[in-house]
């Protein structure tokens, strides 16, 4: 039987002692015992033989978290890893093994979006001192960490990494792994630099290249479709890689996005120009049957069913930024967070009120716009943001030179 959130509810006013398979992730089951226990199960297979391995229970893992837990095993069958091997083996005896458990054990478990930290340190902190071994773990080793960062003017960076590895020592002093915290008295505020938010917007020209160059750079459907539908709806890339087809509405136009994929934890309902409904549609052709719109490498080569990483978005266009060229020179740098910002800031640049695009953003009004909502409708408000989007496809079809309804080449 296949499971569901509304299942669990039924599972557990009426145990019967069954495993009950989760409806889109092969290989992740729900035990429940007859009196009345439920705990995730992991079945899979490695060097030929079959194992089942319990994660948690239930109460103190949610699906979501299960589901995470279900890709990492993945992953290390894909290194050639036992996950049961790794689950029940010793402490860890490197900063990376201390880093790959405190991931495991908390980021996973405590964090909503734990793959922003895992980025961190396998970027800043694992390349520089994730062969050390902790029992000689000392405070120079967390400079030379930061230190790393600052040699290439990267003192944000520094910071960054100086804080979550503090959180990472922590953790393991307070489980014992650790005899003394290494990162306790380095003060973060003199590693210099700053945290400067980025201000990266696209001019008209730049959108025009991006959209009609990343076709040609030999990604896959997938990110280039993707990449189309961010700058036309400037919603977050995160919220598109976990969007399911059940979540995209083609007869009301609307895509929901729950308040578990959304940054801010707040439900959201973005209305669809007839551009995006047409792109979400292409993606469709390219989905391959799987429950999410944009399905990972997994599912491409028919295992396990799972959505694309921001991850891999985000490689992509590193790979590609070089070949996406105005007047023969490859434009600024650009990463995908940008392009919501540069949807946001180019309907503001066309006339759409700000109080609108915060709406579209999903972000919470300041005191200072709540007045021009204030007495209005929300399905007023709605169809708002529906003209305001629908404004915003119509300026990129004419800077970008879109015209047939096939939008994507073959």
């Amino acid at each position: 039987m296949a499971l569901c959130k509304r299942d669990i509810e039924q599972i557990k006013a009426n145990p019967s002692g069954k495993e009950r398979a989760h409806k889109h992730t092969k290989g992740l089951y729900l035990r429940e015992t007859k009196a009345g226990v439920l705990s995730w199960l992991c079945r899979y297979s490695f060097e030929g033989k079959q194992y089942k391995l319990t994660l948690n229970k239930l109460s103190e893992m949610s699906i979501r978290q299960a589901e995470d837990r279900h890709q990492d095993i993945l992953d290390m069958l894909a290194e050639g890893l036992d996950p049961k091997s790794e689950q029940e083996g010793e402490n860890p005896r490197t900063v990376k093994e201390l880093c790959d458990s405190w991931y495991s054990l908390d980021a996973q478990l405590n964090r909503k979006r734990p793959e922003i930290a895992k980025e961190s340190i396998d970027l800043l902190i694992v390349p520089v001192i994730g062969h050390i071994k902790l029992n000689i773990l000392k405070k120079r080793h967390v400079n030379m960490m930061t230190d790393a960062c600052i040699k290439r003017g990267a003192g944000g960076q520094a910071k960054k990494a100086l804080g979550l590895f503090r959180q990472i020592c922590l953790w393991a002093f307070q489980r014992s792994i650790l005899s003394f915290n290494p990162t306790a008295d380095i003060n973060k505020s003199r590693l210099g630099g700053k945290s400067s938010p980025r201000e990266r917007t696209l001019k008209d020209e730049e959108i025009s290249v991006v959209w009609n160059t990343i076709g040609n750079l030999g990604l896959s459907k997938q990110v280039e479709i993707g990449v189309k539908i961010l700058i036309a709806t400037g919603q977050r890339r995160g919220e598109i890689t976990r969007c399911e087809w059940s979540e995209v509405r083609f007869d009301s136009a609307e895509w929901y996005i729950p308040k578990e994929k959304s940054k801010n934890g707040k439900e959201h309902l973005v209305p669809l120009s007839p551009l995006v409904i047409e792109l979400f549609k292409e993606l469709k052709r390219f989905s391959n049957g799987s429950a999410f719109v944009m399905p990972g490498a997994s599912h491409r080569r028919s295992q396990a069913d799972g959505h694309m990483t921001e991850k891999a978005i985000t490689r992509a266009i590193a790979r590609k930024q070089c070949e996406f060229l105005l007047d023969g020179k490859a434009i600024e740098k650009w990463v995908a967070h940008d392009l919501r910002r540069t949807a946001m800031s180019r309907m503001a640049g066309i006339g759409v009120g700000l109080h609108i695009i915060e709406l579209i953003a999903n972000h919470r009004l300041p005191d200072m716009l709540r007045v021009y909502v204030t007495g209005v409708q929300e399905d007023e408000l709605f169809e708002m943001q529906r003209r305001a989007l629908n404004q915003w496809a119509e300026h990129l079809k004419s800077i970008c030179g879109i015209s047939s309804p096939r939008l994507i080449a073959e």
